[in-house]
């Protein structure tokens, strides 16, 4: 009998729930009410995501209930950048970041609100680009 592992599912899990180093953001709020997220940056010892998004203003809504849309790069290192290169991930690509992280050729979007974070859209990158790979 022969067994297979399907590489995204190991991969999926892995960034599940990830512990962290540190997480850092700049925030402002624009004329309308919108925080603007910049200089994004969240780094553990398996992954690293930059980037910059918005909080989008709704008066009727608490502030971790309100729209959130976050624009991410991913790098990764140890596990997870071990598991992505033996199954031959092409999001990523050759190049390291200042950190050593191994940068992906893509940027995702993580949407939602605060309180409830939508990463699907990186899990759906990943997932398209083992796909993609199987089908070339």
């Amino acid at each position: 009998m022969v067994s297979y592992t399907d590489p995204t599912d190991e991969i999926a899990g892995m960034l599940a729930e990830v512990p962290f180093d540190q997480l850092s953001v700049r925030v402002s709020c624009d004329p309308s009410g919108n925080f603007r997220l910049s200089d994004f940056s969240f780094v553990s010892p398996v992954l690293r995501l930059q980037g910059e998004g918005v909080i989008t203003h709704e008066a009727a809504k608490s502030l971790f209930d309100r729209p959130l849309k976050l624009t991410l790069s991913l790098g990764v290192m140890g596990t997870v950048e071990k598991a992505m290169t033996q199954a031959k991930a092409p999001m990523l690509s050759a190049s390291r970041d200042e950190l050593g992280y191994l940068k992906s050729t893509d940027t995702f979007d993580v949407t939602g609100a605060p309180a409830r974070p939508d990463p699907s859209q990186l899990y759906t990158m990943v997932a398209r680009s083992m796909i993609g790979k199987l089908l070339h």
